[in-house]
């Protein structure tokens, strides 16, 4: 049996909704995105094809404007997986912060995953001066 290693942050936003489903539209062109709503019964995939070690080499850098017109079974009220071939990371929406949990089968493994997920939310964010603070 594997050890399931994760890693968690609290990103102070009241924007974390879009945030959210910024960092779901930009990585889900490369990884698998699955909208899940109150129950586990409720959700939608789509899936990118690319793995996130040759998104995490990616300079390019997406406007706001791309992920605007992003339609789907997302809403406000979901949270968001964000799954990549090392691992996944959880984004749950509430009104003050955009929670994140990661999740992987190793300590490198997870630190690919919170380096990707958050070198990208704090890009995104950086207007607003996000900063994503990871506790394992």
């Amino acid at each position: 049996m594997t050890t399931q290693h994760t890693a968690t942050a609290s990103v102070a936003t009241t924007a974390a909704p879009r945030y959210a489903k910024q960092l779901a539209s930009h990585l889900g062109r490369r990884s698998e995105i699955r909208y899940l709503g109150h129950s586990e019964n409720e959700h939608a995939s789509q899936t990118g094809h690319a793995s996130e070690n040759e998104h995490a080499g990616q300079t390019g850098h997406a406007s706001e404007n791309e992920h605007a017109g992003q339609t789907g079974n997302e809403n406000d009220n979901s949270d968001i997986a964000i799954v990549l071939t090392v691992g996944e990371c959880r984004l749950h929406s509430t009104p003050e912060s955009l929670e994140l949990t990661a999740t992987a089968n190793s300590e490198d493994d997870l630190h690919t995953v919170t380096r990707v997920i958050g070198s990208h939310l704090e890009r995104f964010g950086q207007r607003n001066e996000l900063t994503v603070d990871w506790k394992r």
